[in-house]
């Protein structure tokens, strides 16, 4: 076959040579990864607490991380995956500070 493409042979590229060393290849994406965005309906059933509660936090600023939050063209909280996981590392913290208190 003169002239045809020419044909790599299996097991010889570079990644053939990381999957042997038993690695794991990091394959850069390509594009705009979105994060997923959540109401606040959406976020307060996430995070399993009610809605006056989080304002009370809010207001209370025991959550710093919860400053940050992005807002719509009608001033309504825009919450992403970071949000969720501070409130409950927080919620967890609470719990075992209260849990810490109860034992004797």
């Amino acid at each position: 076959m003169a002239g045809g493409p020419a044909r790599r042979q299996a097991g010889t590229g570079r990644l053939d040579k990381i999957l042997k060393k038993g690695l794991v290849p990091i394959i850069p994406l390509t594009g705009i990864i979105e994060m997923a965005n959540y109401s606040t309906k959406e976020f307060l059933r996430k995070i399993g607490v009610s809605e006056s509660t989080l304002r009370r936090w809010l207001s209370e600023n025991r959550i710093p991380q919860l400053n940050n939050v992005k807002r719509d063209w009608k001033g309504w909280r825009i919450w992403q995956d970071e949000h969720v996981e501070a409130v409950l590392e927080y919620k967890n913290r609470k719990w075992l500070s209260f849990k810490k208190k109860g034992e004797k």
